[in-house]
């Protein structure tokens, strides 16, 4: 059995009244089609601090960037805060080249208010458990950069 590697996900959280949002993989036109309807349901209601951790983004087009763009005007919108958080180097480059990491609040680390405080002396803790977008999407080893045929 051959079991392909999926091209990208996300993760959500929530820590407290903040929304954690992780993305993995190639962020393209694909990823944009397929992860904006799991996004509008996450932030159909406000929040006030949105944080969306870039560490794992491989690739990143006009389409990504697009969603990103989106994201923050969706957030705002509703009178929240985005941060984007550790973006992996070429991310912040196309970031920088884009003049879009003068648009966005750019972080090495998510921000307290995101944080899953640590537990207590003596405490035992459940480990946090982010909730994952079905896995779907363009396999990795896919040569074209289109949507793969049925």
């Amino acid at each position: 059995m051959n079991v392909e590697e999926v091209a990208f996900f996300l993760r959500e959280r929530t820590v407290g009244a903040a929304l954690v949002i992780e993305l993995h993989g190639e962020l393209d036109i694909w990823a944009r089609t397929q992860l904006s309807p799991r996004l509008e349901e996450l932030l159909d209601r406000p929040w006030p601090s949105v944080a969306v951790d870039l560490s794992g983004v491989t690739f990143l087009d006009a389409c990504g960037l697009g969603m990103l763009v989106w994201l923050q005007a969706r957030i705002k919108a509703y009178g929240g805060r985005l941060s984007l958080v550790r973006p992996a180097p070429n991310v912040a480059r196309i970031l920088r080249i884009t003049r879009l990491d003068r648009a966005f609040t750019l972080l090495d680390d998510l921000p307290a208010s995101c944080r899953v405080p640590a537990p207590e002396q003596g405490a035992s803790a459940a480990p946090a458990s982010p909730a994952q977008v079905p896995v779907f999407g363009r396999p990795t080893g896919t040569a074209s950069r289109h949507r793969p045929s049925a």
